[in-house]
């Protein structure tokens, strides 16, 4: 069975306001087994929402209008339906007297175009659940159920768990359920994972199930998607299970996390409590970002004892001098990593730069994390220290990563030409990836 949602609202056609109820209807829609192939958006105008109707009438089984059901002269969505099905709208007095009720119970005054609300196209049957003042309704043509329900998120949502989703389970009977599993990885780019995963992707497409996909998610790294069609979310895992290790086999320790659920932060904090290790945080050119990240709600962050933050690095300079010159040993770097935003090749002019920053700028670094080990009476520094720099015209950073303990010093020198905003957010997971690889040993 199909799906075909449309969004209504010349707000969203204009980008004046994110889409999100589409996404959430079609989430949920392939919970259930519903397939949604198609998604539009519409304007305020009721010759072009009825022909968007009356297009996806040709290719789904069932249509989800949302949005455009309001009392006022642009919610149009109810005419646009009855053009469609080449129905009148009628009036409905019992439909009227429960809008009037609704306002009387809240103490409002209703003013009359809310009255607007009790039309609805011929033979359309309203949805039971009815939380607002705009009901939700049902019309049936050539066996395609057309549902319409209001923009407002906390609305919609109630009329589809209660109306909807109920109504199309027991018209689907037993379905085979669609299932997503997300796995997440970082340090290489969607490209270098699709070449990675080419053989298994041509045999995916060869069976049929599960389908493979690729989803770029800022911070969170590259999410690698198995969406699985089966009985339920047990014999989903099955299937998925022999893909997943050819997938963690090929990916290696780029791979960081094997569900939605996961997080880089929270599966190094429980890292961290595992091994009974302490953390501690200094931070300048990340701007706060990475203790923001680590101390996310659903985190327990017990074993986080503290973190400094200054964009004014002189503020600690002179505390950092001696533990440049007497505390941290050059000897004890375990290994260095070195991350270029693009893949180019390096002229001898730009190396020399860089390996003068590298050699300006990580002393720095290694002082700012070991100086949080000090503080706090923590096992475990990070620490990210930049400098901005000229590259062919273009403002650029050099940040240096650094984690480190009383035996070891992982540190990672990044190269940057993205605004800052992406720089910070970019430098804050390829160091919780330096971290993750300095509490795991391994090398990536």
């Amino acid at each position: 069975m199909q799906a075909e949602i449309i969004a209504i609202g010349t707000e969203i056609v204009l980008g004046q306001l994110l889409n999100t109820n589409s996404s959430y209807i079609a989430d949920k829609l392939t919970q259930i087994g519903v397939e949604c192939h198609y998604q539009t958006n519409v304007d305020d105008d009721i010759d072009r929402i009825a022909a968007a109707i009356t297009h996806a009438l040709t290719r789904a089984d069932i249509i989800i209008c949302c949005g455009g059901l309001g009392p006022t002269q642009d919610d149009l969505t109810k005419n646009g339906i009855a053009q469609a099905l080449g129905v009148k709208l009628v009036f409905n007095e019992a439909l009227a007297n429960i809008i009037k009720d609704k306002f009387i119970s809240r103490g409002r005054n209703m003013s009359e175009n809310n009255l607007n609300q009790a039309y609805h196209p011929e033979n359309a049957t309203i949805l039971s659940a009815f939380p607002g003042t705009a009901p939700g309704l049902c019309c049936i043509y050539n066996n395609t159920q057309i549902f319409a329900v209001p923009g407002v998120p906390r609305e919609m949502k109630e009329m589809l768990h209660i109306s909807i989703i109920p109504n199309l389970q027991a018209k689907l009977g037993k379905q085979l359920m669609i299932s997503t599993q997300t796995l997440k990885a970082w340090g290489l780019s969607e490209s270098e994972i699709a070449t990675r995963l080419n053989d298994l992707d041509l045999h995916l497409k060869e069976i049929g199930n599960p389908q493979l996909s690729y989803l770029a998610s800022g911070i969170n790294g590259i999410k690698i998607r198995l969406t699985c069609k089966s009985d339920d979310v047990n014999q989903a895992n099955l299937i998925n299970a022999p893909f997943v290790e050819i997938i963690k086999t090929k990916l290696g320790a780029f791979l960081y996390a094997q569900n939605e659920a996961e997080t880089l932060e929270g599966l190094l904090l429980d890292d961290l409590k595992d091994k009974g290790l302490s953390l501690g945080i200094a931070e300048s050119f990340t701007a706060g970002l990475i203790n923001l990240r680590l101390s996310a709600p659903s985190n327990d962050i017990s074993c986080v004892k503290g973190a400094i933050f200054t964009q004014d690095i002189s503020i600690i300079e002179n505390q950092l001098a001696d533990n440049i010159s007497n505390t941290i040993n050059i000897d004890r770097v375990k290994k260095t990593y070195t991350h270029h935003q693009e893949a180019l090749l390096i002229d001898a002019q730009t190396l020399k730069k860089q390996m003068e920053l590298t050699q300006a700028i990580m002393p720095q670094s290694r002082a700012l994390a070991h100086k949080a080990t000090q503080i706090f009476g923590a096992n475990i520094g990070i620490s990210a220290y930049a400098k901005q720099y000229e590259e062919r015209g273009q403002l650029s950073y050099a940040v240096a990563l650094c984690v480190l303990d009383e035996k070891y010093i992982s540190e990672q020198m990044v190269y940057l030409t993205q605004d800052l905003s992406q720089s910070r957010e970019f430098c804050v997971i390829n160091l919780l990836m330096l971290l993750r690889a300095h509490l795991s040993w391994e090398i990536i």
